[in-house]
Order: C-alpha cells, then sequence, then structure tokens
C-alpha cells in the first residue's frame, strides 16, 4: 500500500507536478478522472503501483516496462521532457530494453538531436536487431525527415 511519502516519491519521479495528482485511498491517481472509466493516466498509474508489489527481477521488468509506457504515453502528448526522464528510468531500472532506447532516440529526434537519436537508435539496434521503431527512425534520419 502507498502512503503518502511514496506518493510523492511516485509525483517527483515522474516529474508530474502534484496538482495534476491527488491520492485517493491509498493510490495516486490524475485529479478530475472520470468515475467508472479509466482513463488513459490512470491505467498507467496502476500498472506502476502494481509492478511495485512485485519482487525480484519480475518487479524491476514491470517498473521498468511501466516507466517506458510512461514515457510513450508523455511522448503521445508532446510531453518530451517526461517522456525523456521516463525513458531514462526505465533504462536505468531494466537495462538493456530496446524499446526504451528506441522511445528515447525518438524524443531526442524530435527536439532536433539527430546525432544522438541515431546513437540511441543503433543501441536499440544491438539489443535487437528487429526494433522496428528503431529502424523507421534510422531511415528517417537518413532521409533527412522531420517527422
Amino acid at each position: 500500500m502507498w502512503d503518502k511519502y511514496s506518493a510523492m516519491a511516485l509525483v517527483i519521479g515522474l516529474g508530474i507536478s502534484s496538482p495534476a495528482c491527488t491520492e485517493n485511498g491509498g493510490k495516486i491517481r490524475p485529479k478530475n478522472s472520470e468515475s467508472g472509466e479509466n482513463s488513459e493516466l490512470e491505467i498507467l498509474f496502476q500498472e506502476f503501483q502494481e509492478a511495485h508489489n512485485i519482487t525480484g527481477v519480475e518487479g524491476l521488468d514491470a517498473r521498468a516496462r511501466a516507466y517506458r509506457h510512461f514515457g510513450d504515453y508523455y511522448a503521445e502528448q508532446g510531453r518530451y521532457d517526461d517522456a525523456k526522464n521516463s525513458y531514462v528510468q526505465s533504462i536505468k531500472i531494466g537495462g538493456e530494453n530496446s524499446d526504451a532506447y528506441a522511445g528515447l532516440a525518438r524524443i531526442e529526434y524530435l527536439k532536433g538531436d539527430k546525432t544522438y537519436s541515431k546513437q540511441l537508435c543503433k543501441k536499440a539496434l544491438e539489443i535487437d536487431e528487429e526494433n522496428d521503431a528503431a529502424l523507421e527512425l534510422l531511415q528517417k534520419i537518413k532521409n533527412g525527415n522531420r517527422r
């Protein structure tokens, strides 16, 4: 169960400003969420909370996956700094994760750093040579496409 300090650590660790979230029954949730329906962000928070209840290597993998999913969500919202932070956390926790490297590469590309993006794509492909996101992004970089 999450206490208020764990909830604050989650909010700070994900780079979410505290006014966007509320603690409810020991669980942290986005404010103004529809009751009865889970928004995408609520589902991500639930996944993150459940991952922290898993121990051992499986727990690390689950937490890394949850951070990666937050990165994907933030990237879709155009919150590139939050996405970057989430992908970096995923890599720190889960290590060799080609999808997190590919996601981080996409963020760097969108922010204009094609050189670093290319390096991150290559790292993703060292881990999984068939990572479609990394392969597509490398092709965009080669062709000079912006998005």
